[in-house]
C-alpha cells in the first residue's frame, strides 16, 4: 500500500493567545476527522502536516478558527 504525500500549512502563533487557539484548532480538525501532526517551529510559526487530500478542508478550518496561514 502506497502512502499518501502530505502538505505542510505554515500558520502564524502568538503567545498571548497561542494555548487557547490551538487547542480549538486541535479540536476542529478532530471534529473533522482530519488526522494531523503539528510542529512549533518558532514562538510566531506551527506548522501543520495533513495529507495532501485534507490539505484545502484544513486550510478552511485553520482559517475559519483565526489563524493566518503563511504559505
Amino acid at each position: 500500500m502506497k502512502a499518501e504525500k502530505t502538505a505542510a500549512i505554515g500558520i502564524k502563533t502568538e503567545a498571548v493567545t497561542q494555548g487557547f487557539m490551538l487547542k480549538k484548532l486541535r479540536e476542529n480538525l478532530n471534529t473533522a476527522d482530519i488526522k494531523f501532526a503539528e510542529n512549533r517551529l518558532t514562538l510566531t510559526m506551527t506548522t501543520i502536516n495533513v495529507k495532501y487530500s485534507d490539505f484545502d478542508n484544513a486550510s478552511k478550518i485553520i482559517a475559519d478558527t483565526g489563524f493566518e496561514i503563511l504559505n
